[in-house]
């Protein structure tokens, strides 16, 4: 790669894929998590992960061709998508008056 196309685009491209391998292990640590909360068996545990990865392959390649689909049909619904990014930005930006604490004990 460095080669063909230069010692910039190699470094980005070894800076990506290290972010990619870093949140691999990420999602590892939260499988883990998620086989230990709801008692999947050892034994189980590589059917219930292929199965995951592929309805999530599904619902992605689902939601990506709804999404192409209404953006090319309804060009308004930029608007209603702008109007969603601007909305959750002002919520982050605006602080809120949290004069009462949450109850931590409903996260479980």
């Amino acid at each position: 790669l460095g080669f063909g196309f230069g010692q910039v685009v190699s470094e980005e491209f070894f800076a990506g894929y290290l972010v990619e391998q870093s949140l691999s292990v990420d999602n590892l640590f939260v499988f883990l998590l998620l086989f230990e909360y709801f008692k999947v068996p050892l034994s189980s545990q590589d059917r219930v992960l292929n199965w995951g990865i592929y309805g999530a392959i599904v619902m992605r390649a689902g939601m990506i061709g709804i999404g192409a689909v209404a953006l090319e049909r309804f060009h308004a619904i930029l608007l209603v998508f702008a109007g969603i990014l601007v909305y959750s930005s002002v919520q982050t930006l605006i602080p809120e008056d949290e004069d009462e604490e949450e109850d931590m004990s409903e996260n479980t």
